[in-house]
Protein backbone atom coordinates (compact mmCIF):
# COMPACT_ATOMS: atom_id res chain seq x y z
CA UNK A 1 0.00 0.00 0.00
CA UNK A 2 2.97 2.37 0.35
CA UNK A 3 2.96 3.15 -3.38
CA UNK A 4 -0.81 3.55 -3.70
CA UNK A 5 -2.21 7.01 -4.49
CA UNK A 6 -5.91 7.91 -4.30
CA UNK A 7 -7.33 10.37 -6.81
CA UNK A 8 -10.75 11.92 -6.28
CA UNK A 9 -12.56 12.35 -9.64
CA UNK A 10 -15.94 13.60 -8.35
CA UNK A 11 -15.84 17.05 -9.92
CA UNK A 12 -14.64 15.73 -13.27
CA UNK A 13 -16.53 12.44 -13.76
CA UNK A 14 -19.42 13.73 -11.67
CA UNK A 15 -19.48 16.82 -13.85
CA UNK A 16 -20.58 14.61 -16.73
CA UNK A 17 -23.89 14.12 -14.90
CA UNK A 18 -24.77 17.82 -14.62
CA UNK A 19 -22.79 19.58 -17.40
CA UNK A 20 -20.37 20.70 -14.65
CA UNK A 21 -23.01 22.99 -13.15
CA UNK A 22 -21.89 22.57 -9.55
CA UNK A 23 -22.82 25.43 -7.21
CA UNK A 24 -19.76 27.42 -6.22
CA UNK A 25 -20.44 26.62 -2.57
CA UNK A 26 -20.26 22.92 -3.32
CA UNK A 27 -17.01 23.27 -5.30
CA UNK A 28 -15.36 25.14 -2.44
CA UNK A 29 -16.70 22.72 0.18
CA UNK A 30 -15.54 19.78 -1.92
CA UNK A 31 -12.01 21.12 -2.31
CA UNK A 32 -11.82 21.98 1.40
CA UNK A 33 -13.17 18.62 2.60
CA UNK A 34 -11.08 16.56 0.20
CA UNK A 35 -8.03 18.47 1.37
CA UNK A 36 -8.89 17.63 4.97
CA UNK A 37 -9.38 13.99 4.00
CA UNK A 38 -5.78 14.02 2.72
CA UNK A 39 -6.42 12.39 -0.65
CA UNK A 40 -3.31 12.40 -2.81
CA UNK A 41 -4.79 13.95 -5.98
CA UNK A 42 -7.92 16.01 -6.63
CA UNK A 43 -9.19 16.17 -10.21
CA UNK A 44 -11.13 19.40 -10.72
CA UNK A 45 -12.45 18.98 -14.26
CA UNK A 46 -11.40 19.37 -17.89
CA UNK A 47 -9.37 21.93 -19.78
CA UNK A 48 -11.65 21.78 -22.80
CA UNK A 49 -11.20 24.07 -25.79
CA UNK A 50 -13.85 26.87 -25.71
CA UNK A 51 -13.67 26.93 -29.52
CA UNK A 52 -15.03 23.35 -29.54
CA UNK A 53 -17.40 23.50 -26.55
CA UNK A 54 -19.88 26.34 -26.00
CA UNK A 55 -18.92 27.91 -22.68
CA UNK A 56 -22.53 28.96 -22.06
CA UNK A 57 -23.64 25.32 -22.10
CA UNK A 58 -21.36 24.17 -19.28
CA UNK A 59 -20.24 25.03 -15.81
CA UNK A 60 -16.83 26.50 -15.12
CA UNK A 61 -15.03 23.22 -14.37
CA UNK A 62 -15.45 22.08 -17.98
CA UNK A 63 -12.68 24.58 -18.78
CA UNK A 64 -10.70 24.92 -15.49
CA UNK A 65 -9.33 28.38 -16.10
CA UNK A 66 -6.19 28.77 -13.99
CA UNK A 67 -7.23 32.13 -12.52
CA UNK A 68 -10.58 30.68 -11.49
CA UNK A 69 -8.90 27.75 -9.76
CA UNK A 70 -6.54 30.05 -7.90
CA UNK A 71 -9.55 31.98 -6.61
CA UNK A 72 -11.30 28.79 -5.49
CA UNK A 73 -8.30 27.51 -3.53
CA UNK A 74 -6.89 30.76 -2.16
CA UNK A 75 -8.07 30.18 1.42
CA UNK A 76 -6.92 26.56 1.67
CA UNK A 77 -3.45 26.16 3.10
CA UNK A 78 -2.81 22.46 2.48
CA UNK A 79 -4.05 20.96 -0.78
CA UNK A 80 -3.75 17.64 -2.56
CA UNK A 81 -2.01 17.73 -5.91
CA UNK A 82 -4.51 19.18 -8.37
CA UNK A 83 -5.28 17.50 -11.69
CA UNK A 84 -7.22 18.26 -14.84
CA UNK A 85 -8.20 16.05 -17.78
CA UNK A 86 -8.09 16.65 -21.52
CA UNK A 87 -9.72 14.60 -24.22
CA UNK A 88 -7.12 13.86 -26.86
CA UNK A 89 -6.87 16.70 -29.37
CA UNK A 90 -9.70 18.70 -27.76
CA UNK A 91 -7.80 21.35 -25.84
CA UNK A 92 -6.19 24.67 -26.79
CA UNK A 93 -2.39 24.48 -26.32
CA UNK A 94 -2.26 28.28 -26.03
CA UNK A 95 -4.33 28.10 -22.82
CA UNK A 96 -1.94 25.67 -21.11
CA UNK A 97 0.53 27.27 -18.73
CA UNK A 98 3.76 25.66 -17.63
CA UNK A 99 3.18 23.59 -14.51
CA UNK A 100 5.48 25.94 -12.58
CA UNK A 101 3.01 28.79 -13.27
CA UNK A 102 -0.19 26.80 -12.84
CA UNK A 103 -2.18 25.70 -9.77
CA UNK A 104 -2.24 22.21 -11.33
CA UNK A 105 0.45 19.56 -10.98
CA UNK A 106 -1.09 16.73 -13.04
CA UNK A 107 -2.64 16.37 -16.48
CA UNK A 108 -4.69 13.30 -17.41
CA UNK A 109 -4.92 12.58 -21.14
CA UNK A 110 -7.97 10.52 -22.10
CA UNK A 111 -8.12 8.63 -25.38
CA UNK A 112 -9.45 5.52 -27.06
CA UNK A 113 -6.87 2.98 -28.16
CA UNK A 114 -7.36 3.96 -31.80
CA UNK A 115 -6.33 7.53 -30.87
CA UNK A 116 -3.06 6.49 -29.26
CA UNK A 117 -0.75 8.14 -31.79
CA UNK A 118 -2.33 11.56 -31.19
CA UNK A 119 -2.45 10.90 -27.44
CA UNK A 120 1.31 10.29 -27.40
CA UNK A 121 1.87 13.67 -29.02
CA UNK A 122 -0.42 15.32 -26.44
CA UNK A 123 1.41 13.59 -23.58
CA UNK A 124 4.73 14.85 -24.90
CA UNK A 125 3.30 18.38 -25.01
CA UNK A 126 2.24 18.24 -21.36
CA UNK A 127 5.46 16.55 -20.30
CA UNK A 128 7.37 19.46 -21.84
CA UNK A 129 5.18 21.78 -19.76
CA UNK A 130 6.33 19.97 -16.60
CA UNK A 131 3.15 18.13 -15.56
CA UNK A 132 2.83 14.69 -14.03
CA UNK A 133 0.94 12.63 -16.58
CA UNK A 134 -1.60 9.85 -16.61
CA UNK A 135 -2.79 8.29 -19.86
CA UNK A 136 -6.33 6.97 -19.52
CA UNK A 137 -7.20 4.46 -22.25
CA UNK A 138 -10.98 4.45 -22.27
CA UNK A 139 -13.42 1.61 -22.98
CA UNK A 140 -10.71 -1.02 -22.68
CA UNK A 141 -13.40 -3.70 -22.39
CA UNK A 142 -14.08 -3.21 -26.12
CA UNK A 143 -10.50 -3.86 -27.25
CA UNK A 144 -8.77 -7.00 -28.45
CA UNK A 145 -5.90 -8.12 -26.20
CA UNK A 146 -3.48 -8.21 -29.12
CA UNK A 147 -4.23 -4.54 -29.85
CA UNK A 148 -3.79 -3.63 -26.19
CA UNK A 149 -0.40 -5.35 -26.10
CA UNK A 150 0.71 -3.47 -29.20
CA UNK A 151 -0.48 -0.18 -27.71
CA UNK A 152 1.34 -0.78 -24.43
CA UNK A 153 4.55 -1.46 -26.33
CA UNK A 154 4.19 1.84 -28.17
CA UNK A 155 3.57 3.72 -24.91
CA UNK A 156 6.58 2.09 -23.23
CA UNK A 157 8.87 2.99 -26.10
CA UNK A 158 7.67 6.53 -26.81
CA UNK A 159 6.38 8.05 -23.51
CA UNK A 160 7.87 5.96 -20.71
CA UNK A 161 7.28 8.38 -17.83
CA UNK A 162 3.51 8.21 -17.41
CA UNK A 163 0.99 6.30 -15.34
CA UNK A 164 -1.32 4.31 -17.62
CA UNK A 165 -4.89 3.60 -16.56
CA UNK A 166 -7.09 0.59 -17.06
CA UNK A 167 -10.44 2.31 -17.65
CA UNK A 168 -13.62 0.25 -17.43
CA UNK A 169 -15.78 2.94 -19.01
CA UNK A 170 -18.86 0.77 -19.34
CA UNK A 171 -18.66 -1.10 -16.02
CA UNK A 172 -18.46 -4.30 -18.03
CA UNK A 173 -15.49 -6.07 -16.44
CA UNK A 174 -15.45 -8.73 -13.73
CA UNK A 175 -12.69 -9.05 -11.10
CA UNK A 176 -10.80 -11.79 -12.96
CA UNK A 177 -10.72 -9.60 -16.06
CA UNK A 178 -9.45 -6.63 -14.03
CA UNK A 179 -6.76 -8.86 -12.54
CA UNK A 180 -5.64 -10.03 -15.98
CA UNK A 181 -5.65 -6.53 -17.49
CA UNK A 182 -3.63 -4.97 -14.66
CA UNK A 183 -1.13 -7.82 -14.92
CA UNK A 184 -1.00 -7.31 -18.69
CA UNK A 185 -0.34 -3.59 -18.25
CA UNK A 186 2.35 -4.20 -15.62
CA UNK A 187 4.12 -6.68 -17.86
CA UNK A 188 3.73 -4.66 -21.05
CA UNK A 189 4.84 -1.38 -19.49
CA UNK A 190 7.96 -2.80 -17.79
CA UNK A 191 7.19 -1.41 -14.34
CA UNK A 192 5.55 1.89 -15.29
CA UNK A 193 2.76 2.79 -12.82
CA UNK A 194 -0.72 1.46 -13.59
CA UNK A 195 -3.98 3.09 -12.54
CA UNK A 196 -7.56 1.89 -12.28
CA UNK A 197 -10.79 3.76 -13.10
CA UNK A 198 -13.98 1.71 -12.96
CA UNK A 199 -17.74 2.23 -13.19
CA UNK A 200 -20.37 0.59 -11.05
CA UNK A 201 -22.87 -0.83 -13.55
CA UNK A 202 -22.70 -4.30 -12.00
CA UNK A 203 -22.04 -3.16 -8.40
CA UNK A 204 -18.39 -4.17 -8.83
CA UNK A 205 -16.57 -0.81 -8.75
CA UNK A 206 -15.22 -1.22 -5.20
CA UNK A 207 -14.35 -4.91 -5.52
CA UNK A 208 -12.74 -4.33 -8.92
CA UNK A 209 -10.64 -1.53 -7.43
CA UNK A 210 -9.54 -3.85 -4.61
CA UNK A 211 -8.66 -6.50 -7.21
CA UNK A 212 -6.60 -3.92 -9.12
CA UNK A 213 -4.71 -3.00 -5.95
CA UNK A 214 -3.94 -6.64 -5.25
CA UNK A 215 -2.75 -6.97 -8.86
CA UNK A 216 -0.33 -4.04 -8.58
CA UNK A 217 -2.27 -0.90 -9.51
CA UNK A 218 -0.86 2.19 -7.84
CA UNK A 219 -3.23 5.01 -8.89
CA UNK A 220 -6.83 4.58 -7.72
CA UNK A 221 -9.78 6.68 -8.89
CA UNK A 222 -12.87 7.15 -6.73
CA UNK A 223 -15.61 9.71 -6.18
CA UNK A 224 -17.69 10.97 -3.27
CA UNK A 225 -20.89 8.93 -2.96
CA UNK A 226 -19.85 7.22 -6.20
CA UNK A 227 -20.87 10.29 -8.25
CA UNK A 228 -19.99 9.79 -11.92
CA UNK A 229 -21.40 9.23 -15.35
CA UNK A 230 -23.99 6.50 -15.76
CA UNK A 231 -23.75 4.07 -12.86
CA UNK A 232 -21.04 6.15 -11.19
CA UNK A 233 -17.61 5.25 -9.88
CA UNK A 234 -15.97 3.48 -6.96
CA UNK A 235 -17.23 5.29 -3.82
CA UNK A 236 -14.41 7.20 -2.18
CA UNK A 237 -15.91 6.62 1.26
CA UNK A 238 -15.53 2.87 0.74
CA UNK A 239 -12.01 3.07 -0.64
CA UNK A 240 -10.22 5.33 1.84
CA UNK A 241 -10.62 3.11 4.94
CA UNK A 242 -9.61 0.07 2.92
CA UNK A 243 -6.42 1.64 1.59
CA UNK A 244 -5.25 3.24 4.85
CA UNK A 245 -7.64 4.34 7.60
CA UNK A 246 -4.76 6.04 9.42
CA UNK A 247 -3.44 8.05 6.47
CA UNK A 248 -6.81 9.24 5.15
CA UNK A 249 -9.51 10.96 7.20
CA UNK A 250 -12.98 9.67 6.35
CA UNK A 251 -14.96 12.14 8.46
CA UNK A 252 -14.68 15.12 6.05
CA UNK A 253 -16.06 12.91 3.27
CA UNK A 254 -18.97 11.85 5.46
CA UNK A 255 -19.65 15.51 6.28
CA UNK A 256 -19.66 16.38 2.60
CA UNK A 257 -22.16 13.61 1.89
CA UNK A 258 -24.37 14.70 4.80
CA UNK A 259 -24.40 18.33 3.69
CA UNK A 260 -24.73 17.89 -0.08
CA UNK A 261 -25.93 14.39 -1.01
CA UNK A 262 -29.11 14.01 1.02
CA UNK A 263 -31.76 13.88 -1.73
CA UNK A 264 -31.22 10.68 -3.71
CA UNK A 265 -34.40 11.36 -5.73
CA UNK A 266 -32.51 14.08 -7.62
CA UNK A 267 -29.49 11.90 -8.39
CA UNK A 268 -28.59 11.57 -12.05
CA UNK A 269 -26.17 8.68 -11.62
CA UNK A 270 -25.76 5.43 -9.74
CA UNK A 271 -26.58 1.77 -9.91
CA UNK A 272 -29.95 0.84 -11.41
CA UNK A 273 -31.20 -2.13 -13.44
CA UNK A 274 -30.87 -0.27 -16.75
CA UNK A 275 -27.23 0.55 -16.00
CA UNK A 276 -26.72 -3.09 -15.02
CA UNK A 277 -27.77 -4.10 -18.54
CA UNK A 278 -25.28 -1.72 -20.16
CA UNK A 279 -22.56 -3.35 -18.05
CA UNK A 280 -23.61 -6.90 -18.90
CA UNK A 281 -23.73 -6.13 -22.62
CA UNK A 282 -20.63 -3.88 -22.63
CA UNK A 283 -22.48 -0.78 -23.86
CA UNK A 284 -22.03 2.94 -23.30
CA UNK A 285 -24.22 4.17 -20.39
CA UNK A 286 -26.13 6.62 -22.57
CA UNK A 287 -27.66 3.65 -24.37
CA UNK A 288 -29.69 2.88 -21.25
CA UNK A 289 -30.78 6.49 -20.91
CA UNK A 290 -31.48 7.85 -24.39
CA UNK A 291 -34.36 6.22 -26.21
CA UNK A 292 -34.25 3.02 -24.18
CA UNK A 293 -37.69 3.33 -22.62
CA UNK A 294 -38.59 1.86 -19.25
CA UNK A 295 -39.27 -1.78 -20.18
CA UNK A 296 -36.25 -3.72 -18.88
CA UNK A 297 -37.14 -6.83 -20.87
CA UNK A 298 -37.27 -4.83 -24.10
CA UNK A 299 -33.92 -3.17 -23.30
CA UNK A 300 -32.44 -6.63 -22.61
CA UNK A 301 -33.82 -8.01 -25.89
CA UNK A 302 -32.53 -5.02 -27.85
CA UNK A 303 -29.03 -5.43 -26.42
CA UNK A 304 -29.14 -9.19 -26.91
CA UNK A 305 -30.18 -8.89 -30.56
CA UNK A 306 -27.27 -6.51 -31.11
CA UNK A 307 -24.84 -9.03 -29.63
CA UNK A 308 -26.25 -11.84 -31.78
CA UNK A 309 -26.08 -9.67 -34.89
Amino acid sequence: MNKVKVLDCTLRDGGLTNEFRFPERYIKDHIRMLSQAKVDYLELGYKADPQIYDKAAYGQLKFCDDDLIRELIKDITTLPKLAFMVDVGRFDPKRILDASESPFQMCRVACYLEELAQAIEDVRFFQAKGYEITLNIMAISKEQISDVVQGLRKIREEIPFVAVYVVDSFGALYPDEIKNLVALYKEGLYGMPVGIHVHNNMQLAFSNTITAIDSGAEFLDASVNGMGRGAGNCPLECLLPYVDKNKYDLKPILSLIKDHFTNDDERGWGYCPKQLLTGIFNQHPVKSIQGAGEDLIQIYDNFQSGVEA
